[in-house]
């Protein structure tokens, strides 16, 4: 007994193209479920600190990172002294005093800092002297942080 063979059934041309946007379709539906965004950014907060930073020293200042992310410090303003070059750092206040994690010294006014991978907490931010002042500067930071 010969078995007669079904003809093959053409292709739907618009049924790859509906299978790509149903898979485009679950993944921008997964990115947004899992709190994400399709292009990657986070929302964030940047604070102003401003103080005085003495010959030789360090001035300190906190803030709250309310989600694990990328926190970027950046000296805004020095004055008078507006061209020497000071360090900026990230850390926790232990005691009195904030102890530096993370540090850079050699930055000038305008150059940001980044920290990536920062947990949730409470940090310190710290400006400090690494030897050019010759008086007491006025300073501005700015902290962007999730």
């Amino acid at each position: 007994m010969m078995m007669k063979q079904r003809p093959a059934t053409p292709a739907r041309p618009w049924t790859h193209a509906a299978l790509a946007m149903l898979a485009a379709a679950a993944l921008a539906l997964g990115t947004f479920a899992c709190g994400g965004s399709p292009t990657g950014a986070s929302a964030s907060v940047t604070e102003t600190f401003n103080g005085t930073l003495s010959m030789n020293n360090a001035s300190y200042f906190t803030f709250t990172v309310a989600k694990q992310g990328t926190v970027t410090m950046t000296a805004t303003a020095l004055s008078p002294q507006s061209g020497a070059a000071i360090g900026l750092g990230l850390g926790q206040i232990v005691g009195t005093s904030c102890l530096l994690q993370l540090q850079e010294p050699g930055l000038y006014v305008g150059q940001p800092l980044t920290f990536n991978n920062i947990a949730a907490g409470a940090y310190c931010g710290q400006i400090f002297d690494i030897g050019y002042l010759t008086e007491d500067n006025t300073y501005t930071v700015s902290v962007a942080h999730p």
